[in-house]
């Protein structure tokens, strides 16, 4: 198997830390940076564990399964609320 690609992961940091820097400014950058470092130190603890390589999706692979979950969920509020699908 591949090994994780690190320079990928530290590109991912910096883009969401200057994200952060716009985003989080009302809560704090200090808070802002640690929510992110966490979510990154995550994903980054799964790829090594199950030893997984960098899959790169097309925008168009994204949008189909995005929608498909989309399609799933609002299903599933249909019929919670009686409505038969």
């Amino acid at each position: 198997m591949e090994t994780p690609n690190f320079k990928k992961l530290l590109d991912a940091r910096n883009f969401c830390i200057i994200f952060a820097d716009g985003f989080y400014e009302s809560e704090g950058r200090k808070k802002a940076l640690l929510i992110v470092g966490h979510k990154i130190l995550n994903a980054a603890y799964v790829v090594m564990t199950a030893r997984l390589s960098y899959l790169e999706y097309s925008v168009e692979e994204f949008e189909k399964k995005r929608n498909q979950k989309r399609i799933a969920h609002l299903q599933n509020e249909l019929k919670g609320l009686g409505v038969s699908v």
